[in-house]
């Protein structure tokens, strides 16, 4: 579980780090950290899968399938951002929506962290 934390930490910091570096218009370093982000938040992914192999996640009752949605739809909505952001950079009238879009991945990002540790508290781990 430490490592997940550690890493879970770190993409926290690293999305606020992207969010307040596009915010500012400093494209070089924002692009470098949404990098960084995408990256951190894939290694996170994969040791919170690992972590709820040692949990019977289904015993944390209707958190579990709405946590699941709210991640994968996160995950996939980073495309978004990616999209818009490549059209922010040919033209830059795009910036203000690609500000919304990245808002709106954020929320969806804090969101499922939120239900992810509820789903993991009300969980039974299993006995090894």
């Amino acid at each position: 579980m430490t490592i997940f934390i550690a890493f879970f930490c770190l993409t926290v910091v690293l999305l606020l780090a992207t969010a307040w570096t596009g915010k500012l218009a400093k494209r070089k370093i924002h692009l470098i950290l949404v990098v960084c982000t995408v990256s951190g938040l894939s290694i996170t992914i994969y040791y919170a899968v690992q972590l709820g192999l040692e949990y019977d996640l289904e015993t944390a009752g209707t958190i579990f399938p709405v946590h699941m949605f709210l991640a994968r739809l996160a995950a996939f909505s980073y495309i978004a951002p990616v999209i818009s952001g490549i059209a922010t950079i040919r033209n830059g009238r795009h910036r203000a929506l690609h500000g919304k879009i990245a808002q709106v991945v954020i929320a969806l990002t804090v969101t499922a962290a939120i239900t992810g540790v509820w789903m993991i508290m009300a969980a039974d781990k299993i006995a090894v």
